[in-house]
């Protein structure tokens, strides 16, 4: 079966990008991933404190750390960014979808600094890659990206570029 990669940021031409890989889906009897890339959290020296047994906690004087973090310990800053970004992004997809039927992307999260480094991962073991572009990255009236402009050198699959909405 083949697999198409979106990636779906909430904009209009994300919005576009996933109907239309939904539609060559559709022709080509595949599936779709919607890829929503997010910053990941950044740490602090407590979050590390998190892990460590009893014993190295009580070496540096930060009483004991229970090896219990579920029943004892708040869930962690990345635990509940992920969580966050999968609410986010069930959001968009309904938003993108309201008004079409039929089946709907598998929602996939991602945490990386910049959303080509993820959809270039992706594009490893996918069939296509859709993307939109807003044109305007780096000058102003260029017709592509910055996403789109690395997913065009570095992708490992076929791409699909949806080139902004003429006015």
């Amino acid at each position: 079966m083949m697999r198409i990669v979106v990636g779906v940021d909430g904009s209009p031409h994300s919005r576009r990008a996933l109907r239309r890989a939904l539609e060559e889906a559709a022709l080509r009897e595949g599936s779709v991933d919607a890829v929503f890339v997010f910053s990941p959290p950044h740490r602090s020296w407590a979050d590390d404190l998190i892990g460590l047994p009893q014993s190295a906690g009580a070496a540096l004087g930060v009483g004991t750390v229970s090896p219990d973090a579920p029943a004892h310990h708040p869930p962690s800053r990345e635990v509940e960014t992920m969580e966050a970004a999968e609410k986010h992004l069930a959001n968009l997809i309904d938003d993108a979808l309201a008004d079409v039927d039929g089946p709907r992307p598998r929602p996939v999260a991602i945490a990386a600094d910049h959303p080509a480094e993820a959809l270039i991962a992706e594009s490893r073991t996918a069939d296509l890659l859709v993307i939109g572009t807003r044109g305007l990255g780096g000058f102003v009236g260029m017709l592509l990206g910055s996403v789109a402009h690395q997913c065009i050198q570095h992708s490992h699959c076929p791409l699909l570029i949806l080139p902004p909405e003429s006015e």
